[in-house]
């Protein structure tokens, strides 16, 4: 029987040892596969549910598609501005603005725009402002111009009238006549 010398005894003893480091190795790669490869099934899973979720909130509330009382609905886009203008009166008087002057602006294709002028304090305007952006038809406001009035020395008021210059913008849709 041959007997196994120190050297070979160690050189089998760290082989030994590398293959079960290796095996080791493996075992851990397999096991973080098997780990990955759950946490894609899981986030999957949750993503489809998600999508499915998704398309049918947008399926319920059809995105891009205004009320029809967002538009200011006419003929034509002279008789559209008119409305606007009736509405911008009405708008003006409840906020108790007054109204100096408006007209309506050249349009371009299927918006209708509109330059007034009107007298009011910040209050009000504050008040008018929201109710033209929040309100339907849909009114855009493109400039605002705000003008001071001359600034009295001896006597400052405390909440002066302002002269208000607005250039509105609505979408128009032509109705049957």
């Amino acid at each position: 029987m041959i007997k196994p010398d120190r050297e070979v005894s160690i050189c089998v003893g760290v082989l030994g040892a590398l293959v079960l480091v290796c095996t080791g190795m493996v075992g851990f790669s397999v096991q973080a596969r098997f780990a990955a490869a759950h946490e894609l099934k899981t986030r999957s899973a949750l993503l489809s549910r998600l999508e499915v979720s998704a398309r049918s909130d947008a399926a319920r509330r059809r995105p891009g598609v205004a009320p029809a009382a967002a538009f200011v609905s006419a003929p034509t886009q002279g008789l559209a501005g008119a409305v606007l203008q009736a509405y911008l009166q009405k708008v003006v008087g409840a906020n108790h603005a007054v109204l100096v002057s408006s007209g309506t602006e050249p349009a371009k294709g299927d918006s209708i725009r509109l330059r007034a002028t009107f007298d009011t304090d910040l209050r009000s305007l504050q008040a008018l402002l929201y109710r033209l952006e929040s309100a339907t038809p849909y009114v855009f406001v493109d400039s605002i111009n705000i003008e001071l009035p001359a600034a009295d020395a001896q006597r400052p008021v405390a909440d002066p009238l302002l002269r208000i210059t607005l250039v509105l913008r609505a979408v128009w849709r032509r109705d049957a006549a």
